[in-house]
């Protein structure tokens, strides 16, 4: 399998998280085509909720994972949903610095290994509708 697939953040990818009822997935490329990585959401009523994010070793830090957290909360906005939300490992701070300065915060107790992590989106509806991304 190619490491793309392999790794989010430093953590195995669990397919699950991938092939979940109702999620879907966007592939990243660059300007010239190339695969960048891939990540995977699904929405829950008014949340729009990040399952994974897989960026390939030389795209990260180039700016391709704030462009795709752009993407994401704008996708949130279309659907009319309030809020993001995604889970980080507790001992990956990489991640956790770049969700904070993406405006996520810890919206509790760290719970098996993992943070949950939560941003408010602007909307005026009340519920996500389904949609493409």
């Amino acid at each position: 399998m190619n490491p793309i697939l392999i790794e989010a953040w430093g953590r195995k990818v669990d397919p699950r998280e991938i092939f979940l009822e109702g999620s879907k997935t966007m592939v990243i490329e660059t300007e010239d085509s190339r695969l960048a990585g891939f990540y995977n959401f699904i929405e829950d009523e008014t949340v729009l909720h990040l399952n994974v994010i897989v960026i390939d070793t030389p795209y990260q830090g180039t700016g391709v994972a704030e462009s795709v957290m752009r993407e994401l909360e704008q996708t949130a906005r279309q659907r009319s949903c309030s809020e993001i939300r995604l889970n980080v490992q507790t001992n990956n701070s990489r991640a956790i610095r770049f969700y904070e300065k993406m405006g996520f915060v810890q919206v509790a107790a760290p719970f098996l290994n993992t943070i949950p992590m939560s941003k408010k989106v602007m909307t005026t509806a009340k519920n996500c509708q389904s949609g493409s991304g």
